[in-house]
């Protein structure tokens, strides 16, 4: 598994629910501070997606911790098999510009 988003100005909803998942799946349940923390999100930023989260399915809540269920896991390997393929397409973007460079150059140069 890849590690949790590096903190940052902005971070897609999809990234802010999967390291919300990943932290709580990583460690079998968590509390709101704990996921808090970890995912670098304020409480009522946190509050709003776990209650979407909830409403959802993708997580459950026992006492004060919040656990993944089945349909929490599977998004979330869904949401790395995404995460890694959109790294491979930005991977290969980058390759094309290059070679997109290299025919400039050799259209310019004598």
């Amino acid at each position: 598994m890849k590690t949790l988003s590096k903190r940052r100005n902005y971070r897609r909803k999809i990234e802010v629910v999967r390291d919300i998942l990943k932290v709580i799946s990583l460690h079998e349940g968590a509390k709101k501070t704990f996921i808090m923390y970890k995912v670098y999100l304020n409480y009522r930023s946190l509050t709003n997606y776990l209650s979407k989260l909830l409403e959802v399915g993708l997580v459950k809540k026992e006492d004060s911790q919040y656990y993944l269920t089945d349909k929490g896991q599977a998004f979330l390997n869904i949401c790395e098999e995404y995460s890694i393929d959109l790294e491979d397409l930005r991977s290969e973007l980058n390759s094309l510009s290059e070679v997109k460079k290299k025919l400039k150059a050799m259209l310019s140069s004598k």
